[in-house]
């Protein structure tokens, strides 16, 4: 499909907007009175420097990647922005299912069925947004938000109610057990086969887009839904479909980060990777090929912020205005060089046309 390969304007594109976003991010760190050059050394060698900083740069990009997916396949056709709430609610039903019904089941069977429980229950959780658009046409991103916030605060009843933890303190649940967690891909690094299932679903997802038929109708009803109703396509199951993908891979990061990496529902179950993985999906061009390299970036970013603050004294929160100014920049730029490009092969083409015209 056209708008998934990657040609040579494609590269030129993500170099030149690459570059200016870099340039911007570099004056506002002049202008907050830090060292541009001084901050990506730290950045890159406090993130990239061993195995060990490689491998939780990979981590917190599992679930991020996982997201941009489901988004890739979900903005064809809607504006599904409630992947956090989606995570959560995940999170939420994995949870459950560890703590109560899988404690004493084989290891295979007790992670296909966390998985399955916060997938389902993801794919769910958006499935009320898809319906309230497809039966009564209300936006779907303010319904998703809303569902957001419904999840978030169901979540703190869950640890903080039915599952809190007997040991008493902070509101919390027990500790996951261990026949839960994934195994790690690399020996004493907390990265796990997560990283590997979100780029077999990459790959996946990609094939799908590009050469089947379905991928071919999410074309048709995200860019005309009259014409693609027209046609004779289902529309709104189209839609829903879509949308019930993005919050299943939503559900399954959520419920791969809490069995796995957390270990427990508290408060810190919300921590911002459905917001990061709209950015990685927006600055892709919803091409899941091209999340793999921004989710990575994007980590890299949000992984090496303690670094900075270890190091030159920057805090979590600059960190974080710097880099959603970076990546603003980027997006914004990304459609303004490619307008640009689109101006300047049409002179070209035009100028060729008046040569072979003499």
């Amino acid at each position: 499909m056209k708008d998934l390969k990657i040609g040579w304007p494609d590269l030129v594109r993500l170099t030149v907007t690459t570059l200016l976003s870099i340039g911007v991010g570099y004056v506002v760190l002049s202008m907050l009175g830090y060292d541009p050059a001084e901050v990506t050394r730290v950045l890159i060698e406090g993130t990239w420097a061993d195995n060990r900083n490689r491998a939780e740069v990979l981590l917190v990009a599992t679930p991020i990647l996982l997201m941009a997916i489901g988004y890739c396949v979900s903005f064809r056709t809607s504006w599904n922005i409630g992947g956090e709430g989606q995570y959560v609610i995940g999170a939420v039903a994995a949870t459950w299912v560890a703590l109560l019904w899988t404690q004493s089941s084989p290891t295979a069977i007790a992670i296909g069925l966390t998985l399955l429980a916060g997938t389902v229950a993801g794919s769910i959780w958006v499935w009320i947004a898809a319906i309230i658009k497809v039966k009564w046409h209300r936006n779907e991103a303010f319904s998703t938000l809303m569902l957001t916030l419904i999840a978030v605060n169901l979540a703190t009843y869950v640890y903080s109610g039915p599952l809190r933890s007997s040991q008493g303190g902070f509101p919390r649940t027990d500790r996951i057990p261990e026949n839960v967690v994934m195994p790690v891909l690399i020996t004493d690094t907390r990265l796990h086969v997560g990283f590997v299932l979100a780029l077999v679903l990459v790959a996946v997802v990609y094939v799908v887009l590009s050469k089947t038929t379905w991928g071919y109708k999410l074309l048709a009803v995200g860019q005309n839904q009259w014409a693609a109703r027209y046609a004779g396509m289902a529309v709104n199951r189209i839609v829903v479909a879509s949308m019930m993908f993005a919050g299943a891979t939503a559900g399954l990061a959520g419920a791969m980060q809490t069995c796995t990496i957390a270990r427990r529902l508290d408060s810190g179950v919300s921590v911002g990777y459905g917001n990061l993985a709209i950015v990685v999906a927006l600055i892709a061009n919803k091409n899941p090929v091209l999340a793999v390299p921004f989710a990575i970036v994007v980590a890299t970013m949000a992984s090496g912020s303690k670094y900075l603050q270890i190091s030159l004294g920057v805090s979590d929160f600059l960190t974080q205005v710097v880099t959603y100014v970076v990546l603003l920049v980027f997006i914004v730029m990304q459609n303004q060089v490619a307008f640009w490009q689109e101006i300047w092969s049409l002179k070209w083409a035009r100028q060729v046309q008046l040569l072979q015209e003499d």
